[in-house]
């Protein structure tokens, strides 16, 4: 049986982005970023839950320079380490950007081979020889809440001109169901709290479960966590809210942002895969 399309939305699964600007879509962003802060304790033991999108090993088997972008913790540094390219960590976070250097090295990444940048998409400085650009785990659906695609799209393109591009996005399907993601699955009950993740505490901040309450509203998920002891005590709560576009949409504004060669690939097993070549300036 097909899932029902909420009110409002068409077949297409077509949600537009939204359209905040300036200093709005400024604070908007810090605020998605400072909300990481108290969850740069589990970063580590989440990044081992992480899926690997299909198409990433053939981008990297011709790749020299990544660009992971946010990089919260590291997302897909042991395939980076496999396939033994520079790597370049982006992230407004800094205790972020602290974790994910500790997973670069945990992989095996040399620290000649690992760069750090504090930036805050989309305003990404220029980064010599990018080849690739990763954005992971739904992160540009959290900053869709306040910033549009094209500006985001706008800011890759000119941190990497010319590069190859792998956006990982939440997208609506034909029958109004949603890609699942890190932090939501379609084929799980709104509105209960359940585990999705079990940790080891030596590695979680002492956290041994993360407890998941998801909520689909129209064209936004709200997904709130709670971060739990071996005892059930809560160490912290945190909540998550993402955007969710269309896939016409999500077309019409890469080419909008000048973006071409553009691929895309459902992954049942996570968000749709969306690949590109980044336009050599701005459009």
């Amino acid at each position: 049986m097909s899932t029902p399309i909420p009110a409002g939305v068409h077949s297409d699964g077509a949600f537009p982005s939204p359209t905040a600007v300036g200093a709005e879509a400024a604070a908007g962003a810090q605020a998605v970023v400072d909300g990481y802060t108290a969850r740069a304790r589990f970063a580590l033991a989440e990044a081992h839950h992480v899926h690997q999108p299909p198409v990433l090993a053939g981008l990297l088997a011709h790749a020299q320079h990544v660009l992971e972008i946010p990089c919260a913790g590291g997302h897909f540094l042991a395939a980076y380490a496999t396939a033994g390219v520079r790597v370049t960590l982006a992230d407004a976070n800094p205790a972020m950007l602290a974790v994910a250097t500790i997973h670069a090295q945990e992989v095996g990444l040399a620290a000649d081979q690992v760069e750090t940048v504090h930036c805050l998409l989309p305003e990404v400085p220029p980064v010599a020889g990018v080849d690739l650009v990763v954005v992971p785990n739904a992160a540009i659906n959290q900053l869709l809440v306040c910033c549009e695609l094209t500006a985001l799209l706008a800011g890759l393109a000119a941190a990497a001109p010319g590069a190859r591009l792998l956006l990982q996005v939440v997208t609506v399907a034909a029958d109004g169901r949603p890609d699942r993601c890190g932090c939501y699955d379609p084929t799980r009950p709104d509105g209960c709290w359940e585990v999705d993740r079990s940790f080891d505490p030596g590695r979680a901040g002492g956290a041994t479960a993360r407890w998941r309450h998801q909520r689909r509203r129209g064209n936004t998920l709200q997904i709130r966590f709670d971060y739990r002891d071996e005892d059930g005590d809560s160490l912290h709560t945190s909540t998550v809210t993402l955007h969710l576009l269309g896939r016409s949409n999500m077309l019409t504004d890469c080419t909008t942002a000048g973006l071409s060669d553009i691929e895309v690939h459902p992954d049942p097993g996570g968000p749709t895969q969306l690949v590109a070549a980044l336009p050599e300036g701005r459009p």
